[in-house]
């Protein structure tokens, strides 16, 4: 394999199938010691990011129970 004039390579087609990679989908370009590591990018980025951010209740969730469970503990302690 060699690099073009500007920098380019072309990955093989088998490697390109095992990783799913498509034509003008965007990758991921990092450096682990003396090698360079290819990742394919989300074709939807938005929505890989989105979906992940839903694991578990919100923090907007969790701070409403607390506080509705502060107030419980306060009208329970004026009786």
């Amino acid at each position: 394999m060699t690099t073009g004039a500007k920098g380019q390579i072309v990955i093989p087609v088998e490697i390109r199938r095992q990783i799913g990679l498509e034509p003008g989908q965007r990758v991921e370009v990092t450096l682990r010691g003396d090698m360079v590591v290819l990742r394919p990018m989300p074709k939807d980025l938005v929505a890989f990011l989105s979906g992940s951010l839903r694991k578990g209740p919100s923090i907007l969730d969790e701070l409403t129970q607390e506080h509705a469970e502060e107030v419980r503990r306060d009208e329970a302690g004026r009786v």
